[in-house]
């Protein structure tokens, strides 16, 4: 929790009001259904990621739209691999909206 705590300190004000819900929603279902695997180094998608957005929001100021994509990406790209049907793009623009989508 100490790091999802970090991106929060560092985030602020950039997310909608009920982004953090959503995606809490999003990357506990999935860990719930184990669809989370690590990866072939035995780390942990969804802990890098949120680690990269750490580093992405201090050093670039990434804002809401690329912060959603970074966390949602290990998600998306197992759904696009067709291994696991875990998030496809159309839930992401349905959910966050277009920008993230494309992203």
């Amino acid at each position: 929790m100490q790091t999802i705590d970090t991106l929060r300190s560092r985030v602020g004000e950039i997310l909608l009001p009920d982004d953090e819900e959503k995606l809490r929603q999003i990357l506990f279902d999935a860990m719930d259904r184990n669809l989370v695997c690590r990866d072939v180094f035995g780390l942990n998608p969804l802990l890098m990621a949120i680690q990269t957005a750490i580093i992405a929001v201090d050093e670039i100021g990434l804002k809401r739209d690329g912060l959603i994509a970074i966390l949602l990406q290990p998600l998306v790209t197992d759904a696009q691999s067709g291994t696991t049907s875990t998030l496809t793009i159309e839930v992401v623009e349905k959910t966050f909206g277009k920008g993230v989508a494309v992203i």
